[in-house]
């Protein structure tokens, strides 16, 4: 997965890590790997803008969870 080594999931990775008080490579692990279940699941590739979508809704669930 190329974008999972791209500079936007770099940063994202790293922004919801310190928002969340975790290690940066941990959560990006953790987006890398929902973003593969997402992939699977849909079982298709997905260009570097379609991946850009999920990216932001994980990173808006896990810094901003609903109460």
């Amino acid at each position: 997965m190329d974008f999972s080594k791209s500079r936007r999931c770099t940063r994202e990775a790293g922004r919801l890590a310190a928002v969340i008080g975790e290690d940066q490579r941990t959560v990006r692990a953790k987006l890398v790997g929902m973003l593969a279940a997402v992939a699977a699941t849909l079982q298709r590739d997905l260009r570097e803008d379609d991946w850009q979508r999920p990216l932001d809704a994980l990173v808006l669930i896990l810094a901003h969870p609903s109460e």
